[in-house]
């Protein structure tokens, strides 16, 4: 069985992630009301970066089960 720092590691990452996430659906929110096409990309940029931020958190999350995990 897992030990409580494992736990909240795994808590703190998931948290981390799921603020990511929410970050890129409110610059997705933003791009389908602008229509300025420079904000469009960089909110695009945004979006992309969180998501690929959340993505990273995942992976992390991946690994770190995979070690302490048996």
């Amino acid at each position: 069985m897992p030990n409580e720092t494992y736990q909240k590691i795994m808590e703190i990452l998931d948290e981390q992630r799921m603020k990511e996430v929410e970050s890129a659906m409110v610059a997705k929110r933003f791009m389908k009301r602008t229509l300025n096409p420079i904000k469009l990309i960089g909110l695009k940029r945004t979006y992309d970066m969180f998501m690929y931020h959340a993505n990273g958190i995942g992976w992390a999350m991946g690994h770190v089960r995979k070690e302490f995990e048996p």
